[in-house]
């Protein structure tokens, strides 16, 4: 729940009840307790050594940190365009409006936690931390099943005529295969022994 299971959380807390809703509650399951099993269960530097002993470690450690980079700055625009502007004309966003809570699940869960863990798990690549080998093939996870969550919505959004824009599912699709290709680099660089 704390990183790969935030939007899964808000879609099982918040969104009208849906054929999806066991599909929401076993995501956010499987985040919380994959991310509790790889801690527990792994000996976190040898991913780091792993890694660091391939003759391209630069390249896969620079591709990777640079899709969480633009993967997080993508939704801090996306949310902050939304946010901004509703906060200097001092009214609310018309996405929490529709959902009836006071504030957006996704907006906190993203901004406070989500968005700042991408960043880091980024940066803690660059410069060879052990938790940046750990994290990044859990956010890599994450942001594939999030994207593609966000293509589905968005399809069935305009299927149901509450969305008219088609331009955003093509956008998360791409993110989609960008996160599964620097997924698998990623995965492949760590020797199976």
């Amino acid at each position: 729940h704390f990183i790969g299971g935030g939007r899964q959380a808000h879609h099982a807390i918040t969104v009208h009840f849906n054929i999806l809703f066991l599909v929401y509650c076993g995501a956010m399951g499987l985040a919380f307790f994959g991310i509790i099993g790889i801690m527990a269960n792994l000996y976190k530097e040898s991913i780091r050594i792993a890694i660091l002993d391939r003759k391209n470690e630069r390249l896969i450690r620079r591709l990777v940190a640079g899709l969480l980079f633009v993967s997080a700055a993508m939704f801090y625009f996306l949310w902050l365009s939304e946010i901004i502007p509703n906060l200097i004309a001092g009214t609310t966003p018309p996405s929490v409006i529709e959902t009836g809570l006071p504030s957006s699940m996704v907006h906190v869960y993203d901004l406070a936690i989500i968005l700042p863990s991408i960043m880091l798990t980024g940066f803690w690549l660059l410069t060879k931390k052990t938790f940046g080998f750990v994290l990044a093939p859990v956010l890599i996870g994450f942001e594939v099943l999030m994207a593609a969550a966000l293509v589905s919505m968005v399809i069935f959004m305009n299927i149901y005529g509450t969305a008219d824009d088609i331009a955003p599912a093509i956008i998360f699709a791409a993110l989609v295969l960008f996160n599964l290709a620097f997924g698998i680099v990623y995965l492949r660089a760590i020797p199976k022994d």
